[in-house]
């Protein structure tokens, strides 16, 4: 699969390979799941690939974008579950049902062309740094990919916690 999306930016394959539970560090009983999208692409002839880090709360924020935009023709959202929403078996079948939704979305040329889209998948970041800099990233800082920038903090926002079996911590 390659999709053409602004510029000479083309995505090459997006995926959902992991979810992991995280610890909210001010909060030490509250967690959240937390996943891992791996995105390849190319840009000027140079092959890229980089992870994105998304909450379910994250997916939600660009569907809404997205149909806002009048942008219709991307699958439905998994819905939201209250209880359960940490076994193992939720969190894989939640991972499987994203990785879709995603992919489901990148057949839409809109969808792929969208600033929000581009935001998400950590592309943004990517195309103004090689605008300003002039060179060829191959990577991003882990405060972009994880969508948590802050340019008035260095703080992390979330400490890593033991995850449940078919779970990985990155």
């Amino acid at each position: 699969m390659t999709l053409v999306t602004p510029g000479d930016f083309k995505i090459d394959m997006i995926s959902i390979p992991s979810v992991s539970l995280k610890r909210k560090a001010a909060q030490s009983g509250s967690q959240f799941a937390v996943f891992e999208l791996t995105v390849e692409a190319t840009s000027n002839s140079t092959k890229l690939r980089w992870n994105v880090h998304r909450r379910y709360t994250d997916f939600t924020e660009l569907h809404n974008k997205l149909t806002r935009s009048g942008i219709n023709d991307i699958p439905d959202l998994p819905g939201k579950r209250m209880v359960g929403n940490y076994s193992p078996s939720f969190l894989e079948e939640r991972r499987a049902q994203l990785d879709d939704y995603l992919k489901g979305a990148c057949d839409s040329h809109r969808a792929v062309s969208n600033i929000g889209f581009m935001n998400f998948i950590g592309a943004v970041q990517f195309i103004d740094q090689v605008k300003e800099e002039g060179d060829n990233m191959t990577s991003f800082p882990y405060t972009f990919r994880s969508g948590r920038y802050s340019p008035h903090s260095s703080k992390s926002v979330v400490e890593e916690t033991s995850c449940h079996a078919g779970c990985t911590i990155s």
